[in-house]
């Protein structure tokens, strides 16, 4: 979106700060200028004041680096003030919970990322798969959360069973370097592969974006465009 005004909303935590920091590094400062970036402690109740400060600083386009309570509040004070700000909003709100936290109307537009398949698409059989393990297992209805838990269990086991007879930090850590090579997962997204080494890992360096939709007055997350990388620089 160049030429728009960008305003960071961060938690006060390494998770919050590696948004804000990637997201600078990332900007053309030629073509987008931050004009308000605001941390707030992740205990915080109420960020109200601060989606208020960051209206009046004239971002028109807003990163939410907080965990899906935060998030949520931040949509819902910005539709309360009539601000129509473009928020994309970090990986971890892409559930369809998130529609109850805020509401659709609101939700609306709203930018995310993820890197599986939806939890809805029970047509595909690791999806049907998933839905039939959390009726048998889970105390939880599936969603995308769970579809995130199954996969990265499944990472888990694969490297475990790999590990045989070596069960050490140090075996580990061998196999987790070998075997995970462009490694395709069952549950996640065509394109996005997983690929760890000595000096990487960061497992999912792929991901699509989803935008938050509005259905017959429900809100459903939905895929757009394709799959993007942003593998660390060497």
């Amino acid at each position: 979106m160049p030429g728009k005004k960008v305003g960071v909303l961060y938690q006060n935590d390494d998770f919050g700060k590696d948004h804000a920091d990637g997201l600078k590094h990332g900007l053309d400062p030629t073509k987008n200028e931050v004009v308000s970036e605001l941390s707030f402690e992740s205990t915080a109740v109420d960020i109200r004041s601060l989606v208020a400060n960051m209206k009046n600083d004239g971002a028109e386009v807003v990163l939410g680096a907080c965990i899906p309570g935060h998030c949520a509040q931040l949509v819902k004070a910005a539709q309360q003030m009539d601000w129509d700000a473009q928020i994309f909003m970090s990986y971890v709100n892409s559930d369809a919970a998130m529609f109850s936290y805020s509401n659709p109307v609101a939700m609306e537009g709203v930018i995310t990322l993820q890197a599986n398949k939806m939890y809805d698409w029970t047509d595909d059989p690791a999806v049907a798969e998933h839905h039939r393990i959390m009726k048998e297992y889970g105390s939880l209805p599936p969603g995308n959360f769970t579809i995130v838990g199954q996969g990265a269990g499944e990472l888990t086991v694969t490297a475990l069973r790999a590990t045989c007879d070596n069960l050490t930090r140090e075996g580990l850590m061998d196999v987790i370097h070998t075997i995970f090579k462009d490694y395709q997962g069952n549950l996640t997204l065509p394109g996005v592969t997983i690929t760890l080494s000595e000096t990487d890992h960061l497992a999912y360096e792929q991901m699509r974006m989803l935008r938050a939709t509005l259905v017959d007055g429900k809100g459903k997350w939905e895929y757009f465009g394709d799959v993007i990388s942003f593998a660390p620089e060497e």
